[in-house]
């Protein structure tokens, strides 16, 4: 299969990037930050987590972001719930007027994360994400399911095929609006990528956006990515600085925190193969910047060689 010419990225750098930074970093920052990222070209932005704050603290300020956030109209702004009472805030922020556009869910394709990550098997998760499908889409909200340890897990290891496709199968046909599949620790390598996402673009690819989600764990990120893409697939999560990973205070407690796939190394290698992401690379190149001066870290490749 031939390389897609447009791709269409959503920056993680505000959630999934912020969630094991241990600093914790003020709201207008965050803002900032946010439209920024906005402001070089991208079209969908993960802002923030409702999960609770004694658990994940980055996240305390979640109303508070979203009330203070200057939204463009062309952008869709997106935010994970954890659980029925996550969704319920996220629910109260759009009855508010100052809500996101869309709500992810997580669900793992290993049933012994499951267990650890949320203390639930996988039978009662599903029972529960499909009645917040239900009250999401009351709400006017987009939703995303998250398939996550999709290559493998920490605490089982293999992930078959299988447990993936069953999990799509089931909430392909539930009204939900994408699904992200996701190396959550950073266990897949190219060849296991083109697989998995040929399989999925080959079953799915017509019904429901596919979204590839990879950590850099093995530093391979990228290179699954490229897999990816030759597999059809044209809708990435990014992080800018290649930040991200479980949140702060799970660190040792798994493999697999070493970020995602960075954001300007991916764009700029997708530039260079002429594939359209629709970023303007000198405001990402500023952007990028502003975020290692603020975080204290310099992760992408393509910043220290340009």
């Amino acid at each position: 299969m031939g390389l897609p010419k447009k791709v269409i990225l959503t920056e993680c750098w505000a959630r999934d990037g912020l969630q094991n930074q241990v600093k914790y970093i003020p709201t207008d920052q965050k803002i900032n930050m946010i439209e920024r990222i906005v402001d070089s070209g991208f079209k969908r932005v993960e802002v923030t987590s409702f999960s609770h704050p004694k658990y994940v603290p980055q996240f305390k300020d979640a109303e508070e972001l979203l009330e203070k956030l200057h939204k463009n109209s062309d952008v869709s702004y997106k935010a994970t719930c954890v659980n029925n009472r996550a969704l319920l805030r996220a629910i109260d922020t759009v009855e508010k007027g100052y809500g996101p556009n869309e709500v992810s869910f997580v669900i793992a394709a290993s049933e012994e994360y499951n267990k650890v990550n949320v203390k639930m098997t996988q039978k009662q998760l599903i029972n529960q994400i499909d009645g917040m499908i239900n009250s999401a889409k009351d709400a006017g909200l987009e939703v995303l399911i998250s398939v996550s340890t999709a290559f493998g897990c920490p605490y089982k290891g293999t992930v078959e095929t299988e447990d993936v496709l069953r999990l799509v199968d089931h909430f392909s046909t539930k009204g939900v609006d994408r699904i992200t599949i996701g190396d959550t620790s950073g266990m897949a390598n190219p060849k296991q990528s083109y697989q998995l996402y040929t399989i999925l673009k080959e079953n799915y690819g017509e019904d429901i956006p596919i979204i590839a989600h990879f950590h850099d764990t093995k530093g391979w990120g990228i290179s699954n990515a490229y897999a990816a893409l030759q597999a059809g697939v044209n809708h990435f999560d990014v992080s800018l600085g290649g930040i991200g990973g479980p949140p702060a205070e799970r660190i040792g407690s798994q493999s697999g925190n070493t970020g995602n796939v960075c954001t300007e190394d991916f764009v700029f290698l997708l530039n260079d193969l002429g594939i359209d992401a629709g970023i303007d690379l000198e405001k990402l190149k500023g952007v990028g910047e502003y975020s290692e001066n603020m975080l204290g870290m310099q992760r992408s490749q393509i910043l220290r060689s340009i």
